[in-house]
């Protein structure tokens, strides 16, 4: 009786294998900044390949398909990044979509390229203002927030405690320039003084920077930068004493919270992970929430919360081969955008004799179904 069962229990195995064997391969091409001093994309790479195991225990997405996930390491390098998707481009097999990139420059420069061999993107965690631009970008979407939506919360942060005047610091990039002049509007829309406006170039000493802003006094301190620039700023705000009780800097949530032990691996910064971390004890930070606080069921079957649980006990997550990330949830929520596209542009591929696996890059009909089934994407996710 027990040798039948288990007979029978192995070639239900050996089926469903086979089963799954004789799906067809999708492979998405994904942009991760993996290594960079800065903020790292590397505990986004679980939650991809959380999100593409669900997937693809599906019987109603993708039924005869199995997506597949080609890592690539941008580094946070612009460079580096269009080259990733040179090799995405020239190296086998085709990269049906993209995923990615983590920051705004790449992503910029990657979307610029990419549209040209018809290849939708989606990014979780790039949040300029220009990635907006449809006429630039037709193939890009995101499923974290445009970071044009920071300016209103700051100006509510100095309102509610009655500044009058404000001084900013912000990275000088195409990207930065663009967030940093929609909070000046915003500020001078409510009569808010800004007494001082400093700029930087990436990588480069702002002691100069600093020094004015002291120099004009500023005791609220509103920075527009990236994490690897914290270091930097904070480094000589301690130099310059702008630190403790007289002094607020509101500075980008998305700074990792011990930020400061990373002074040790930058070569321009000559202070002490000690002395960042007094310097940037008085810092407030405003965010937005990376994952639904809503206790409801989403399109996977769990909920927000047991997704985060799941998430960080995720096997390379718990063993420290990458490290929690908050925009997990935006990237999850992107694999499945991309996925529930594509199975929705089933029927109408079907219709043209053609299957997903046919996408070519100089297939435009192909990549306008992928692009008009993206906008009509709906549903109810981690994010």
């Amino acid at each position: 009786m027990n040798t039948r069962y288990n007979l029978y229990f192995l070639i239900f195995i050996l089926l469903n294998l086979s089963s799954q064997s004789e799906k067809i391969n999708l492979y998405i091409g994904g942009f991760f900044p993996i290594d960079n001093v800065g903020w790292n994309g590397s505990g986004l790479i679980p939650a991809t390949q959380m999100a593409l195991d669900d997937i693809n225990a599906r019987e109603d997405i993708l039924p005869n398909y199995q997506l597949n996930l080609i890592i690539g390491n941008t580094k946070a390098l612009t460079n580096l990044g269009v080259k990733v998707l040179f090799d995405f481009i020239h190296l086998p097999p085709t990269k049906i979509m993209l995923l990615g990139c983590g920051f705004a420059r790449v992503t910029s420069a990657v979307a610029g390229v990419a549209k040209y061999y018809n290849l939708i993107q989606t990014t979780f965690s790039s949040e300029s203002i220009l990635l907006s631009d449809k006429q630039k970008y037709p193939y890009l979407f995101r499923t974290c927030f445009s970071n044009s939506a920071w300016s209103l919360p700051q100006v509510v942060l100095v309102k509610h405690f009655n500044w009058t005047k404000v001084a900013t610091i912000a990275r000088r990039s195409e990207v930065y320039d663009a967030s940093i002049e929609r909070l000046l509007n915003d500020l001078h829309h409510e009569k808010i003084k800004v007494i001082a406006a400093e700029g930087f170039i990436a990588g480069t000493n702002v002691n100069r920077q600093i020094g004015n802003l002291k120099e004009k006094e500023a005791r609220i301190i509103i920075g527009h930068f990236q994490e690897e620039d914290a270091l930097e700023i904070f480094c000589q705000a301690y130099k310059h004493g702008m630190y403790g009780a007289d002094y607020v800097w509101i500075v980008p949530g998305f700074l990792s919270s011990t930020f400061w032990d990373k002074a040790v691996n930058v070569k321009h910064v000559n202070c002490t992970p000690q002395e960042i971390a007094i310097a940037a004890n008085y810092s407030l930070s405003i965010d937005f929430a990376t994952i639904n606080t809503a206790d409801e069921t989403t399109i996977s079957g769990m909920t927000p919360q047991s997704f985060d649980i799941r998430y960080h006990n995720w096997p390379s997550i718990v063993n420290h081969t990458y490290w929690p990330n908050s925009y997990a949830g935006f990237t999850y929520d992107a694999v499945w955008a991309e996925a529930l596209a594509l199975n929705s542009s089933l029927s109408r591929i079907t219709k043209l004799n053609r299957s997903l696996d046919d996408f070519r890059y100089s297939d435009s009909e192909m990549a306008g179904i992928f692009k008009e089934e993206m906008y009509r994407v709906n549903f109810s996710g981690i994010s």
